[in-house]
């Protein structure tokens, strides 16, 4: 089949088959980034697929459970899902994840959610041990020797609105989860799969 005579149909199929491939190079390389791009962003991530974080701290107890992106959350007798999506910038340091969502759990009220998920580098124990002293609130959160943290924190306003804070981090020391952090609370935190 002749699509142009003009004599050179050689160097117009030539013409054609290096645009085509040249085009597939294109969609292939620009799909690899793509994916190595997410595969970067999600391994800066705490939660694996089909894995459940238990916390308690005082009498306040809670549970987060991770299915892909979705994350969903048992707390004070209420059941909240939420999407997290992965942020594309490093935001104080951190990649991982983000939701920010306004969820109408019932008629009696509404939560606003805010849950982050990032890994949390320090240099050395004593680095971490001076951000601890200055940033965690031990009413508010519990971590163990491995790095698993989890910290929460709800108010609520006479609008029946709840705002729910939930941080879920793994410490990283020198690029290594830690083997024993000062301060850590082994027995009121656990996960399973």
């Amino acid at each position: 089949m002749v699509f142009l005579d003009n004599g050179n149909n050689d160097t117009f199929h030539n013409r054609v088959l290096l645009f085509t491939f040249f085009s597939i190079f294109i969609i292939c390389c620009s799909s690899c980034v793509t994916k190595y791009e997410i595969k970067g962003l999600t391994k800066e991530t705490v939660m694996d697929d089909g894995m459940s974080i238990h916390a308690k701290n005082g009498s306040s107890v809670i549970r987060i459970t991770a299915d892909g992106l979705k994350r969903e959350i048992i707390w004070n007798g209420e059941i909240i899902k939420v999407m997290m999506k992965a942020r594309t910038k490093r935001w104080r340091g951190k990649l991982g994840l983000i939701s920010d969502e306004i969820l109408d759990i019932s008629n009696d009220h509404i939560v606003i959610t805010n849950v982050k998920e990032a890994q949390l580098h320090f240099l050395s124990i004593e680095k971490f041990n001076k951000w601890r002293k200055n940033y965690f609130n031990p009413e508010r959160g519990v971590y163990r020797d491995d790095g698993l943290f989890l910290s929460w924190f709800f108010s609520e306003n006479d609008q029946k609105q709840i705002a729910l804070d939930i941080s879920v981090w793994q410490i990283m020391i020198d690029g290594e989860k830690p083997t024993k952090l000062p301060g850590s609370d082994n027995q009121n935190i656990y996960s399973s799969m």
